[in-house]
């Protein structure tokens, strides 16, 4: 068994969890990167 597969296996009952917080992660990095794009006097 590779390694990585073994790593894995102990993630699996946590797997709602990470696939959260990747997506918050990614909802972040949009807002971080859309805040400038709004004008100072709007």
């Amino acid at each position: 068994m590779s390694a990585f597969k073994k790593f894995i296996q102990y993630y699996k009952p946590y797997r709602a969890i990470f696939f959260f917080d990747i997506f918050c992660a990614l909802l972040l990095s949009g807002i971080d990167i859309s805040l400038p794009q709004i004008p100072e006097n709007a």
